[in-house]
Order: structure tokens, then C-alpha cells, then sequence
């Protein structure tokens, strides 16, 4: 799966490359090889959103491939797969495809179709389910939050929200991090580096005063978690 930025594609520098791609790509689409392409309209030659595409399409394909018991792959199950257009604009299950199929762009499955579609109109994640919420919440006898939480591989963790006494207090991140893709609790580089590796899940209150705390996900399709367990008092 070819996955470029529009941008990029127009660039005097890395264009010619994108044009290798789909060169490559027509020759293994004409002898039925398994193989797609999709382009992020938002990014150039930054990666932009393309991990949460990627992690799609290796789900899909694992699914198909990884045996029940052994070593030995399963071949790719072409029945499933759906074709799209060479000009990204849509795409169909195979049995009702009636373009050519040796120039089509193979997608695994009907739920990275979905995730495909939207990707190339729009360059954001396809996601519509929230995060996990936080675990492991604590607030030290220093009026310190701190907690755990889990990654969503679908559209990243943009941050926090920290509810006191049942409201919301504060975010965090109070401003988005980073300017590639989505913002990120970890923030990314041009090159899907994150900022920062593991930011610390903490935050500062004051001690002695009485409060409920509870601390929420926000996930970078901007969904909110279900509130954590009140905070342990160590």
C-alpha cells in the first residue's frame, strides 16, 4: 500500500517518485498482484495521518493471513477485497466492480475501504469509537494527579481532560502539540517521530484541599473516554 501526501505528489523534488510508485503499482496490479495506493490531501512529504491508515491495513491483512495453528501464512483472500479507483475517489465490493480490475487498487477488506475513502477525502482518521478510559489514578499526599493510560491505535491520544467534583477542571495539553496530522498528547516530528517519547500523565493540585478527581482520554478524532475511577489518596 502506496500512501502519499497530494502535496507531495506536486513537489518538483519528490514528485518523481510518486509517479515511480503508480508506475510500480500498475505492473503488480496487471499480473493480479495484492496492492493499493491512497494520498492524504492535507500532508506533503511529512507522514501526516498516514500510521492510522497503515495500522488499518496491516489489521486487515494479518486477519487474512496469520494461521489458526502453524507457521505458514494464509494466501491473501482476494473474495473479500474491494477495488478502487485509480483516481481515489471511490470503491466498491469486487463482485460489483465493473471497471478494470487489473488497474484497480486492491483494498483487503470492506472496513478498509471505509477507513481508505475517507482518508483520501478528507487525510483524517476514520474513527468513531472513544478511548479507553484512564486507569491507575492517584493523587499523593503533595496534591499530585498522576495516572495511566491506554494507546488508541486508531486515532492516536490528542490528551486529558481532569473533571473535579464531577466538572471539567482542565485539559492538557491547554494548547495541541505539534503540527503534523492530528495534534497529540506526545506531539509528532515531519517523520512520525514523536516529540516526546512517554510525557508524564501527571498534573499539579493543591494539596490539602478536598476534591473528587477523575481523569477522561481524548482520543484525535476528538472523542472523550468514559471518566476514570475516582483518584486513589496514597
Amino acid at each position: 500500500m502506496f500512501i502519499g501526501g497530494v502535496k507531495e505528489a506536486q513537489d518538483p523534488n519528490h514528485g518523481p517518485s510518486r509517479i515511480g510508485d503508480r508506475a510500480m503499482l500498475k505492473v503488480w496490479r496487471e499480473h493480479g498482484a495484492p496492492g493499493g495506493l491512497a494520498s492524504d490531501p492535507l500532508s506533503g512529504h511529512e507522514c501526516g495521518n498516514s500510521r492510522y491508515l497503515a495500522i488499518a491495513f496491516f489489521d486487515a491483512c494479518l486477519a487474512q493471513r496469520l494461521p489458526e495453528t502453524g507457521n505458514t501464512l494464509r494466501p491473501v483472500d482476494m473474495t473479500g477485497a474491494w477495488f478502487g479507483n485509480p483516481d481515489l475517489s471511490s470503491a466498491q465490493p469486487s463482485d460489483e466492480f465493473t471497471g478494470n480490475k487489473a488497474e484497480a487498487l486492491w483494498l483487503p477488506d470492506a472496513t478498509f475501504a471505509k477507513a481508505w475513502m475517507s482518508y483520501n477525502k478528507t487525510g483524517l482518521p476514520n474513527d468513531t469509537t472513544p478511548p479507553q478510559a484512564p486507569t491507575k489514578v492517584h493523587l499523593s499526599a503533595s496534591g499530585e494527579l498522576s495516572w495511566n493510560a491506554e494507546i488508541d491505535l486508531e486515532s492516536g491520544l490528542r490528551g486529558f481532560i481532569i473533571q473535579r467534583d464531577g466538572k471539567e477542571w482542565v485539559r492538557l495539553p491547554e494548547k495541541p502539540v505539534g503540527k503534523i496530522g492530528v495534534p497529540l498528547f506526545q506531539g509528532l516530528t515531519g517523520g512520525d517521530t514523536p516529540v516526546v517519547a512517554l510525557p508524564p500523565m501527571r498534573y499539579a493540585t493543591k494539596s490539602g484541599e478536598a476534591h473528587e478527581y477523575r481523569i477522561l482520554s481524548v482520543n484525535g478524532a476528538g472523542l472523550s473516554s468514559e471518566p476514570s475511577a475516582p483518584a486513589i489518596k496514597e
